[in-house]
């Protein structure tokens, strides 16, 4: 399927902080993805992610090779205008703009496909693959369970403080962490208690953080009703 409108106003955060994809509406099969098709939603598409091989003054269609490009110019766009609304640091920044060039190259075979972008070092930072591993432990078998949460203190490790925002610590605080005996030993430790100033500490979230976010889970999660 061929969404055909990557960009932000087609992106929802859900309740638990995860960015989705909405807005089917211009959405096709790639058998009935074409230049006509495309070109009747242009007025209801992002301008911005409309493809320079959609020009209706070329008389090339688009092929199968490079149907799956017209999303993969979107995603490039969409990065193009994230970058100008949310503060990374400087390496960060030079990857996403190295990466959104690829995407937005003019010749669409020339674009990355989705299984080559998802190698890149974009998709290989240690905060996605602690999202990942998050994303996918409760349905974990029990044999691997050991190594997977092994693979997710390393991730953890590998953090910048500046990456245990809200959203990854409630993750980490979600029923199923106490519940896991692996996790319960080798993660719980290491968010219950803040981290110090001192380079030996094995703690993983910031003294600001552990107040402003740690807290108020754990009076949740301790808190009893008197009736």
């Amino acid at each position: 399927i061929s969404h055909n409108n990557v960009c932000l106003s087609s992106l929802y955060i859900s309740l638990n902080g995860i960015w989705k994809l909405g807005n089917f509406e211009c959405a096709c099969r790639y058998d009935n993805l074409n230049k006509k098709y495309l070109s009747s939603l242009k007025l209801i598409r992002w301008e911005e992610c409309i493809t320079p091989e959609e020009d209706e003054k070329s008389s090339t269609e688009i092929t199968k090779k490079d149907i799956y490009a017209i999303d993969i110019y979107g995603f490039g766009t969409l990065i193009r205008h994230l970058m100008t609304i949310v503060n990374v640091d400087d390496a960060l920044k030079n990857l996403l703009d190295n990466l959104q060039i690829s995407l937005t190259d003019e010749d669409s075979q020339s674009r990355p496909k989705w299984s080559a972008l998802l190698q890149t070092q974009l998709f290989q930072i240690d905060y996605i693959k602690t999202t990942e591993v998050l994303d996918r432990l409760p349905t974990v078998e029990t044999s691997d369970l050991d190594a997977v949460v092994e693979s997710l203190s390393t991730y953890l490790d590998n953090l910048n403080s500046a990456y245990f925002n809200e959203l990854l610590i409630r993750r980490l605080f979600v029923p199923f962490m106490f519940l896991c005996s692996s996790t319960r030993s080798k993660i719980i430790p290491r968010i219950l208690i803040p981290k110090e100033d001192n380079a030996n500490s094995e703690s993983w979230i910031p003294v600001d953080k552990y107040r402003t976010y740690v807290i108020p889970l754990i009076v949740d999660l301790f808190s009893y009703h008197v009736t």
